[in-house]
């Protein structure tokens, strides 16, 4: 892997267990930091995206496209 994708998955892994943290943990149950979850929940899918079109993944499989129109 070049180290462009290392750091691609990492960042991406980070959001997820961020913003379920943000989401799951009682201590952050207002309205504000649920929409804080959920941003950074989309922002570490979108990241995701970029680390599965720079492996390619979607000229692979076409199917997977729908995924990548998330914006």
């Amino acid at each position: 892997m070049e180290f462009v994708n290392i750091i691609l998955l990492i960042s991406a892994s980070q959001g997820f267990l961020f913003g379920f943290a943000i989401l799951l943990s009682p201590y952050f149950k207002s309205e504000t930091n649920k929409y804080l979850g959920y941003s950074i929940l989309i922002l570490a899918f979108l990241m995701f995206n970029v680390y599965l079109d720079t492996l390619e993944i979607y000229q692979q499989y076409p199917k997977l496209l729908i995924l990548y129109d998330i914006e």
